[in-house]
């Protein structure tokens, strides 16, 4: 399903840099989404694989590296899955 735009976002969408995400918030739920141009939306995955290497990069040099472990990564997954729902 595509939603379309009212005026108001429509506005925020315009005043906004491009590549910058527009926060919507809903009152009810008091959640925040974002509305993104579609071909921002490559780079936001590129820049968010970046961050995540740096970091990772990061936590090897700070000596914060584990054995591999597929069981114990399945079960952190399936636990940070849970924390997001």
């Amino acid at each position: 399903m595509t939603l379309k735009l009212t005026d108001e976002q429509r506005a925020a969408v315009q005043s906004h840099l491009p590549g910058r995400l527009v926060p919507i918030r809903d009152e009810k739920s008091q959640r925040t989404y974002f509305l993104v141009a579609e071909e921002d939306v490559p780079a936001l995955w590129t820049d968010h694989a970046a961050e995540a290497v740096a970091a990772g990069l990061q936590a090897i040099e700070r000596g914060e590296i584990v054995a591999w472990n597929p069981d114990a990564m399945k079960e952190r997954a399936r636990a940070a899955a849970a924390r997001a729902q």
